[in-house]
């Protein structure tokens, strides 16, 4: 997901940073929506935050850690996460 969005981006910035400045709402590089409306802007900040949540409360830990995700209940609920956050990107604008 990082290195899809550095590429959508065009940016060598990485995790929470890539996330925060893509996603800003002051000048995104890559808008979810055409950000007339409040609601439009509320999204696009929401997601900013959820992308950069996810670089660093899930990709973090696990890459900077040995962690065994025994659960593949919680391994399922990981990708389907991300599956979304993919599918956003096909939204792009």
């Amino acid at each position: 997901l990082n290195k899809r969005i550095q590429e959508l981006a065009k940016s060598s910035l990485d995790g929470k940073q890539l996330m925060l400045m893509v996603f800003s709402i002051n000048n995104p590089k890559l808008k979810l929506n055409p950000l007339q409306s409040q609601s439009d802007k509320d999204e696009q900040e929401g997601f900013m935050h959820i992308f950069a949540g996810l670089m660093q409360g899930v990709r973090n830990p696990k890459g900077h850690e040995i962690i065994n995700l025994k659960n593949p209940h919680k391994a399922l609920e990981y990708l389907g996460f991300i599956s979304l956050l993919f599918r956003k990107l096909d939204e792009v604008q």
